[in-house]
């Protein structure tokens, strides 16, 4: 019936699990969207970033925002230069966190 996979949805999902349920999952906050800042000539952007998503695509968005050429930009994040290969993740960039994008 209806109800009993009501049930078997809300039951060990991530909510409701067991802490070894979420290990396995290999860090729930790796999938959840959140937003970063981007100032730019005075501006600041607010874009959605995902952990796993490249930087590249980040410096696409921000760009695109803030009516840029990707070519002539970088993103710079406590005086480091964030490599485009490398993700949202491996800076550990967080909700609310501020990003340069000025002229490479």
């Amino acid at each position: 019936s209806p109800e009993q996979q009501g049930d078997k949805t809300n039951t060990g999902n991530f909510l409701g699990g067991s802490p070894r349920a979420l290990g396995a999952d290999n860090n729930i906050e790796d999938v959840d969207k959140f937003n970063v800042f981007v100032k730019c000539a005075g501006k600041t952007l607010d874009i959605d970033v995902f952990p796993l998503e490249r930087i590249a695509v980040l410096l696409e968005n921000a760009c695109q925002q803030a009516g840029k050429k990707r070519c002539t930009m970088k993103l710079v994040y406590n005086g480091e230069t964030l490599d485009e290969n490398k993700t949202v993740k491996h800076y550990k960039l967080r909700r609310g966190n501020t990003v340069n994008l000025i002229h490479a």
